[in-house]
């Protein structure tokens, strides 16, 4: 099989795509290779799991030379599945598929659209992409019930729902012993810097917390385009550590996560801090109440008021701590090679269909 990411940045879905291939790859029924449109991080992470990498730079190849390398490459590799992430990827593996006659396509969607201001040509490949998920695709995955509903909504047909999966090195690491009263809490925010995620909430509650003398410190691991105004706007118990390439440690050192975004699909951060025994405080959105179901280190919180989060993060740092079980829990739920499997049954009916 052949898979096809953009592989422009690090966040999530470029985790989901590092875990599922690796776990693909790891079987004696498949072979595995990827088409990156970028180099960088992905590709770095996929061939230190033994994942074959292709890369095409977008950057220096215009649309068309894309496609008719990407069919080049078909031709040559001649996979059985192709299968795409994110939504130019879609239209690129659909239309070299069907213009070298060789493939199934399937796609996962890792989230929505986050903004409707999108340039025209955004907007078109928007609406290539909604041809190409409705007619073309013999499969269409979302990682969420919720994402699953909107896009059956919007595309007239059923969208198959498989949640994500941990990273093997968070099964290889313990639950995290962290004492019971520490002198200071450490709230952490691992992700993009990017508006849907509303980090301008969390200085707001930042800043409450300051204006109250609560021990908070608040960390944030990420890079975007508005970080720079929002740490000038910043209060002091806020710790901006940039992008990390390995956030695990902080995260299992924390004393919650925290996360305020707009949307989510099935956030990897979630489960990684489940997994590690790391509370959750986060809003009601997207597919994250259908992850935090059955947990009780788990906490949500409706709206952006500051209150309403300082409340729940007292509550989760100051109360009892089930993590362990949630922990167990957790690990066995979304491990790689559990997501791998279910991922062998959408392939095997869509090479029936």
């Amino acid at each position: 099989m052949l898979h096809i990411v953009s592989g422009d940045l690090w966040a999530g879905a470029e985790q989901q795509i590092a875990n599922l291939t690796g776990a693909l790859n790891a079987r004696e029924d498949t072979r595995v290779e990827v088409l990156c449109l970028n180099p960088g991080l992905l590709e770095q992470r996929l061939q230190q799991r033994g994942v074959r990498v292709h890369v095409l730079d977008e950057q220096r190849l215009s649309n068309s030379q894309l496609l008719l390398s990407s069919m080049r490459l078909i031709r040559a590799r001649r996979p059985d599945i192709i299968h795409s992430h994110r939504f130019k990827e879609h239209v690129l593996g659909a239309a070299a598929s069907l213009l070298t006659t060789t493939g199934v396509c399937i796609s996962t969607v890792h989230g929505d659209y986050e903004s409707a201001a999108q340039s025209l040509r955004s907007k078109l490949i928007r609406a290539l992409e909604h041809v190409v998920t409705r007619w073309w695709q013999k499969a269409v995955v979302a990682v969420s019930q919720d994402l699953a509903s909107k896009l059956e909504r919007r595309n007239g047909r059923h969208i198959a729902v498989i949640t994500n999966s941990i990273d093997e090195r968070v099964l290889s690491t313990p639950p995290a012993q962290r004492p019971t009263r520490p002198a200071l809490k450490r709230i952490v925010f691992i992700g993009r810097i990017a508006p849907v995620k509303r980090i301008d909430v969390i200085l707001q509650i930042a800043r409450q917390a300051e204006l109250k003398g609560l021990p908070y410190a608040f960390v944030i691991l990420g890079d975007g385009p508005d970080r720079a105004q929002l740490q000038a706007a910043a209060p002091g118990n806020v710790i901006w550590q940039g992008f990390v390439a390995d956030p695990l440690p902080t995260l299992a050192e924390a004393d919650a996560l925290i996360l305020t975004s707009d949307h989510e699909g099935t956030p990897t951060v979630v489960l990684e801090a489940l997994a590690l025994g790391v509370p959750v405080v986060a809003r009601q959105v997207g597919g994250i109440p259908e992850i935090l179901r059955g947990y009780a280190s788990g906490t949500l919180v409706n709206g952006t008021a500051p209150e309403r989060w300082l409340d729940a993060i007292g509550a989760v740092v100051n109360g009892p701590n089930p993590a362990a079980e949630d922990a167990a829990h957790c690990r066995q739920r979304h491990a790689p090679h559990a997501q791998a499997e279910a991922y062998q049954s959408v392939y095997r009916r869509a090479l029936k269909a």
